[in-house]
Parts: C-alpha cells; structure tokens; sequence
C-alpha cells in the first residue's frame, strides 16, 4: 500500500508539472500575442528631408486628427477628438489597422520665386524592404512639360500657394492593391514614409532629393542634373 500511495503521489507530481508547464507556454505565447497586436496597433509616419528644400511641409493629419511625423501613435486614437475636431471626426467611419493611412492629408506650400507645376508624392514602406525593393506608392500632381502624355491636371502654384494631398477611398484602394502584389496588407505594416520628389518649375527645372536638374531637350521628360 505504502508503494502504491508513493506511486499516485509520483502520478499527481507529474501531472502537476505537466499542467504547470503548458500553462506557463500558453502565457507565453498569450503574451507574445498581445505584444505583436500592440505593437502593429501603433504606427508611426516620417518624412525623408533634404538641404535647402523649395517647399514647406504642414498640417498633417489622419482622419482629419493632427499627428507628428516621427512620433508613434495608436491606431484608436485616430477616432478620439479635442473639442475642435469632434464634428469632422465623428462623421467619420472609425479608422482600423486595416486603413490606417485612410484621410491621410496634409499641404505642400511654394516657398521659392519661381510657380510648381508638377511634382509626385510618394508614401513608401520601409518593413517590405527585405524582399527586395521598398515598396512605394506614387501619385503625381500637375502636368510635365513637353511630356507625349497627360500626366495629370495642371498646376500653378506661386510662392506662398499650397497643395492640399489626402489619400481618399480612390488613394488607398490603389495602396493596397500594390501592397498585395507582395503578399503585404496594411494593417501589419507600421511605417510609412513620406517623400516629395520630381518638383518641377515653371522655368523648366526640376528638384528631387537636394539634387537639381535641368529639361533634356532630346528627349521629352527626361531630366539632366545640374552640375555645380
């Protein structure tokens, strides 16, 4: 009898670490759950800047709710208004993970001599670089010069004029669909980047990325960098 209790008490032992273990994986794997979720719920927008820029980026918004470039934030505290915002937010349908960038929107404003008539806005991804190239969004404003097709509806926009760019339904049905050419959805990426490039003048020069450039008169659309 003695031996028997001794093996039941061997038994329940067992048992009780068994138990124990599982739980303690099951926490584990819960908690590294709750972490990934909380970590793609936050998200954050940045810009790539560059020397002696010819424009001034402002009043970024998502889902017409300010936010700061290089600053995370949640994606539920998209649908949550100051005062100010409550009308134009709450009239909204709530921002998920799944269209986090939807209502994307800020202003690009001329600050040299010299009218915009083009230039392409590009929101690209960070976290799909290591299948290769970065993946990137492009829309272009205005019109190239001399370019065989439209490229867009013109633009003028003097010194001290702004452009307003939101990603509306249109936008963001287009992201997403060259996001899933690789097999990503945005509601798992958490960066996105904002570059302006390919600014073009009414004077003919173009500026991209600190670099100026000159028309190519051989070839339409093509662009010749400055040399200093």
């Amino acid at each position: 009898m003695k031996k028997l209790s001794n093996v039941r008490g061997l038994i329940l032992l067992l048992v009780a670490i068994f138990v124990a273990t599982a739980l303690g994986l099951s926490l584990k794997a819960f908690n590294r759950s709750a972490s990934g979720q909380g970590q793609k719920d936050e998200k954050l927008v940045s810009r790539d800047t560059s020397k002696e820029e010819p424009f001034t980026f402002d009043d970024l918004k998502i889902n017409n709710k300010k936010i700061k470039l290089h600053t995370k934030f949640k994606v539920d505290d998209l649908n949550k208004a100051d005062n100010s915002e409550a009308n134009q937010i709450n009239e909204k349908k709530p921002i998920t993970s799944d269209d986090w960038l939807h209502d994307l929107e800020f202003k690009l404003i001329n600050k040299s001599e010299t009218p915009i008539i083009s230039f392409v806005i590009q929101i690209s991804f960070p976290e799909t670089a290591p299948n290769g190239s970065v993946y990137a969004y492009q829309i272009r404003l205005g019109q190239i010069p001399n370019y065989p097709r439209k490229t867009g509806e013109p633009i003028f926009l003097i010194k001290g004029d702004s452009a307003h760019i939101k990603f509306d339904d249109e936008k963001i049905k287009g992201l997403k669909k060259l996001l899933s050419r690789g097999g990503y959805n945005l509601e798992n990426l958490t960066k996105a980047d904002i570059g302006i490039r390919n600014i073009i003048f009414n004077d003919g020069k173009m500026y991209n990325q600190s670099e100026w450039y000159t028309p190519d008169p051989n070839a339409p659309g093509k662009y010749n960098p400055i040399k200093p």
